[in-house]
């Protein structure tokens, strides 16, 4: 028995990247942070950030694309995958990166609020596996590449807020 499963609790570092390969399938990647607290011999506090490189496929990324954006703070879920390629000069290339099964926001922008589409098309609902309670925010929706497509079609006019905020990063 194996398993092959990655949890990233971070904040998004840049705008997401978007490939279409036809009108039907594309992929969206996002880089992660995600620090590590810790403190040096002196008592000093130090920080070390590790950035990670986050692929979505599907509906996933359809709503990535649309709502996420930088600064935003995600929770992903995924498997780890690594890539080896020869460039055209010969090179050899490689690249380790999450493929995401499933995010959701966890605060600032995009982390609360549903517009009357989303909330008719049951996004945040208990009934679609949100929260027993009926809490209607996004933070407590987990999205899936499954969901996310038709999800996607029917929220068309649902804008997540975008504030400038600091982050650590």
């Amino acid at each position: 028995m194996s398993v092959n499963r990655v949890i990233l609790l971070g904040y998004v570092g840049t705008e997401p990247e978007v490939r279409y390969f036809d009108p039907e399938r594309m992929r969206v990647r996002i880089r992660l942070a995600t620090n590590e607290f810790y403190r040096d011999k002196a008592g000093n506090r130090q920080t070390h950030t590790e950035w990670h490189t986050v692929t979505f496929w599907g509906g996933a990324a359809k709503m990535v694309e649309q709502y996420v954006r930088k600064g935003n703070q995600l929770y992903i879920e995924g498997r780890l995958r690594h890539q080896r390629w020869q460039d055209h000069d010969g090179l050899q290339r490689s690249l380790t990166e999450v493929q995401a099964d499933t995010f959701r926001f966890v605060n600032g922008p995009g982390a609360g609020g549903t517009s009357a589409q989303a909330k008719e098309s049951g996004y945040g609902s208990s009934q679609q596996g949100g929260t027993a309670g009926g809490n209607e925010a996004a933070a407590s929706r987990v999205v899936t590449n499954e969901d996310a497509s038709a999800l996607s079609e029917t929220t068309a006019q649902y804008h997540l807020p975008h504030t400038e905020e600091d982050f650590p990063f």
